[in-house]
């Protein structure tokens, strides 16, 4: 049986934007690491260091 376009896309986009949304910070973190520059905005990791 074929779901309807709505419940096939949601968990496919939700997918998408967590694996886009985890890989932000990394790049974000090496970039500002390397060149000394914030390049893209990060706000301070929920987990101490």
């Amino acid at each position: 049986m074929r779901l309807n376009l709505t419940s096939e896309m949601l968990p496919e986009l939700a997918h998408l934007t967590v694996g886009i949304l985890a890989l932000y910070h990394p790049i974000g973190s090496l970039l500002q690491a390397y060149t000394g520059k914030a390049i893209v905005p990060l706000v301070p990791s929920p987990f101490p260091s």
